[in-house]
């Protein structure tokens, strides 16, 4: 998809999701979720998720080494039992602490809480290969 229209998908994406309403997330939501997931073909990576009580967010994925691959902030949401996760590629929170202007979300991803975790409902599976995003509670540690 272009970059236009990609943007486009992800605006109304995330407008549908705030047209929604909000609803009381579980108490215990906010907290640290981990997975190890094949997103290269043979190779894994290990994802963490946090998701912090003041709506902030942190995914971070690194090699199977321990490499650090990627990490996005972003921001949460719990709307009508899910929780939808939005990231952006550059940073949403200024040097001196404060939020930066908001911009659009590069990836809108759609959990839905299961048991002890996460299960991804709507994401993009062609950025992360076709994987099943399924986070347990909690961080997974260094390799």
């Amino acid at each position: 998809m272009k970059a236009p229209r990609r943007r486009l998908a992800l605006a109304l994406a995330a407008a549908l999701c705030a047209a929604c309403g909000p609803g009381a997330p579980p108490k215990d939501l906010p907290g640290s979720y981990g997975a190890d997931i094949s997103v290269l073909g043979p190779y894994s990576r290990r994802v963490n998720l946090e998701l912090r009580p003041q709506g902030d967010a942190t995914l971070t994925m690194s090699t199977a080494e321990g490499q650090l691959h990627s990490y996005r902030e972003g921001r949460w949401e719990f709307r009508r039992g899910a929780v939808v996760l939005s990231l952006f590629t550059k940073a949403l929170f200024a040097p001196s602490g404060g939020v930066k202007a908001a911009p659009q979300p590069d990836e809108v991803l759609v959990f839905e809480a299961r048991g002890d975790g996460l299960h991804a409902v709507d994401y993009d599976r062609k950025r992360w290969n076709g994987a099943e995003l399924t986070l347990t509670r909690g961080a997974l540690p260094a390799p």
